[in-house]
């Protein structure tokens, strides 16, 4: 982020011959917010996948045992 007071048409000029582009923007006083959080969503997923398979392992294993027993 870039400043300048004065000479700023100057300023433009010699960042446009660096190959650089000036972004315009502006301030948001709203405060923070998460508009896409792909960690979180990803390990929720791993977690119900996890989740899943052990489920889906305690299953056969207490199946299994029943046959065992029978």
């Amino acid at each position: 982020m870039l400043y300048c007071e004065e000479k700023k048409a100057q300023v433009r000029e010699a960042m446009r011959k660096a190959g650089l582009r000036e972004l315009n923007f502006r301030f948001d006083f709203e405060g923070s917010k998460v508009v896409f959080d792909v960690v979180s969503r990803d390990g929720r997923l791993a977690h119900i996948q996890r989740q899943n398979q052990l489920e889906n392992g305690l299953a056969f294993a207490s199946k299994r045992a029943r046959q065992l027993s029978a």
